[in-house]
């Protein structure tokens, strides 16, 4: 099901309506895309400059030495308001110089997955929500070899959450959408396409017992299903957040696990990272267990093992002050781990992804709490032994910018979507969309 959303005159952008439009056509409310404040304005704050780590250790401000690059110029930034709540969630840069991105959008009342193209200057060109009249959010997109586009996402059209999977030709119109699941609740957080041009989704599928474990499905090009895989136990929480394509040919998927563990008086629950890879025809090959209270929301792929980004909870750990920091770590092709390492800005520093990037290190988004109700952008380069080379905060002047995906772009740089909140007191967000220039 697809509606299209108004745009601004103003933008010069085409509304493209779909062939397969299975209802009448609403009058939906306009939408509005402007650059928050000019790139002179926005506030950008350089994390190896300074130190802020009380505990003298796993601080952002790496030595010096280790920053042999330079941080990339932010070369526009430009949000998208189309309801109250709208927020990206992925983007990739297309093969005609411009951008298309995913994310939700409450346009229609509900939920609906929100479906949009910019040009090489982030103009909206067109944009649509997808759904009916359940909710409906988008996790993934990437361009396909024919021009068009694959849409990972989850549907509650059933009455329960369904995996949601959609290809579009090059201007958006829907050619095939599918939902997976069964009684319980599946969901899709991250999706790629494999060497064969099928796709693999990685989330959460609902147990026995009303919880989820982690979960990877793969289909072939016209979205039947190949197989499927699940990891966890019985009445325990696990989830998969990220997935990357290994070179030989397999798939690594990064989340995390729960482990009930006998501790002096009882027993406990508590999250470790989960890093698993299978091969190309599901076979598993290994499962890590990652350190305790970390969780990662991102994964790239070498021929030399996978890095994974995301958090970590240290109020937990003996004689610690820090909150959560961004959390990053190195396991090789057999599942053995090779390295971590944690950042410390604030007492609430979160990864959301992690990226392979051109120069053969790697790049992360996500978010730094400096304050209560407010977050700042974060974009930085890790290298291979998980230094960073270089960590930038960025501050629009409003309450909050969440980077959730970061993708490389053909001149070198990179871009990033997420969530901008202007005021925090209306809990209304729309999605940012930010492009950076090559370090």
């Amino acid at each position: 099901m697809k509606k299209s959303i108004p745009v601004l005159s103003s933008l010069a952008a085409a509304l493209l309506l779909s062939s397969q439009v299975a209802f009448a056509h609403e009058s939906l409310p306009e939408a509005s895309s402007q650059v928050p404040v000019k790139n002179a304005e926005v506030k950008v704050t350089n994390l190896l400059s300074q130190n802020k780590n009380v505990d003298g250790k796993n601080s952002l401000s790496t030595p010096q030495s280790l920053a042999s690059l330079v941080p990339p110029v932010l070369q526009k930034g430009t949000t998208f308001n189309f309801s109250q709540r709208d927020f990206g969630e992925s983007v990739v840069q297309t093969s005609d110089g411009g951008y298309v991105f995913v994310g939700s959008t409450t346009v229609n009342g509900n939920e609906d997955i929100l479906f949009a193209k910019t040009d090489a200057s982030l103009a909206l060109q067109w944009a649509y929500a997808l759904g009916g009249p359940a909710e409906e959010t988008g996790a993934e997109v990437r361009q396909t070899s024919d021009g068009g586009y694959i849409i990972a996402g989850t549907s509650n059209a059933s009455g329960s959450k369904d995996i949601y999977l959609a290809k579009t030709d090059a201007n958006g119109a829907i050619q095939w959408a599918k939902t997976y699941g069964g009684p319980g609740q599946e969901e899709a957080a991250a999706m790629e396409i494999g060497h064969d041009g099928g796709y693999v989704i990685v989330g959460a599928k609902g147990d026995s017992q009303f919880t989820t474990d982690a979960y990877m499905l793969k289909v072939d090009a016209s979205g039947n299903v190949q197989w499927s895989r699940t990891y966890g136990q019985e009445n325990l929480e696990d989830r998969f957040y990220g997935v990357s394509v290994t070179p030989d040919g397999g798939y690594v998927g990064a989340g995390y696990k729960t482990i009930k563990q006998t501790i002096p008086g009882g027993t406990e629950q508590a999250m470790y990272g989960l890093m698993a890879k299978v091969s190309g025809s599901g076979a598993p090959v290994f499962e890590s267990t990652l350190d305790k209270y970390s969780m990662l929301k991102g994964v790239a792929a070498t021929s030399s093992g996978y890095v994974a980004a995301g958090s970590i909870n240290n109020f937990g750990q003996p004689n610690s002050s820090q909150g959560y920091n961004i959390f990053v770590t190195k396991v090789g092709t057999t599942g053995a781990k090779l390295w971590t390492n944690q950042f410390h800005s604030t007492n609430g520093d979160f990864a959301n992804d992690v990226k392979a990037a051109k120069d053969g290190n790697y790049i992360v988004t996500g978010l730094t709490s400096p304050q209560v109700g407010k977050e700042d952008l974060v974009l930085m380069k890790i290298n291979n032994a998980g230094n960073a080379l270089w960590s930038n905060t960025y501050d629009f002047g409003n309450t909050g910018e969440i980077g959730k995906r970061v993708a490389t772009t053909n001149d070198g740089g990179y871009v990033v979507t997420g969530s901008f909140q202007a005021d925090s007191s209306n809990g209304n967000y729309d999605v940012l969309l930010a492009k950076f220039g090559s370090d």
